[in-house]
């Protein structure tokens, strides 16, 4: 009896299903942007990017200067820094300020802190299902159920959003290493470190 290889043509119910996971994931997409903009006030650390960008790009400033605290003390306070709280100095070395350009594009603070903030939610449900992957538990679905409500409410995950943090983009990265490696796939890992030296405090140990 001969055996046929199985096609590997996709099929009008694999259209169809990629059609779905597409809109859904889109629609989705939308509605954590849309209720993002109903944030508190807050976001200093992205917002302390984008308008390092945006001085760079458009105001012709030097983005290391005093425009970009004053800038970002005044959208997150409504004026200076009180004493005591974060003054939102711009350290970030250039090549790195470079990611956020394509959010400096949005003149809006709010919404390109809502877009922002929506990728590191799909960030963290990443992070949390690579997690488990990396872990190789064989565990009941309903643990699995309260383990993503963990990971989403607790005081970190929400802190990081609330603050649009790049600290849930690098631990998915770091998960990524790690799963990287241990399906061998050391070339994706190696890409995956280049990027984990963002914060060289954390992720220096990835590196090496």
């Amino acid at each position: 009896m001969n055996f046929q290889p199985p096609s590997k043509s996709l099929t009008t119910r694999d259209y169809i299903f990629i059609a779905i996971v597409v809109m859904v994931f889109i629609a989705v997409s939308v509605g954590l942007v849309y209720a993002n903009l109903s944030l508190p006030a807050g976001g200093g650390e992205f917002l302390r990017h984008w308008a390092g960008a945006r001085a760079y790009m458009f105001e012709r400033v030097d983005p290391y200067t005093t425009y970009v605290p004053e800038t970002v003390q005044d959208l997150v306070y409504g004026t200076s820094a009180p004493a005591g709280n974060e003054p939102y100095i711009l350290d970030t070395p250039f090549y790195l300020l470079l990611l956020y350009f394509p959010f400096a594009l949005l003149p809006d603070p709010m919404l390109a802190r809502a877009i922002y903030t929506m990728i590191l939610e799909w960030a963290l449900f990443a992070f949390a299902l690579l997690s488990l992957r990396l872990t190789e538990w064989v565990v009941p679905r309903w643990y699995y159920v309260l383990f993503f409500l963990f990971c989403v409410f607790n005081f970190y995950s929400i802190q990081a959003l609330k603050d649009a943090a790049p600290v849930l983009l690098l631990g998915l990265i770091y998960a990524g290493i790690l799963l990287a490696l241990q399906n061998e796939a050391d070339e994706l890992a190696g890409a995956l470190a280049v990027a984990a030296t963002y914060y060289w405090g954390a992720g220096c140990p990835f590196f090496f």
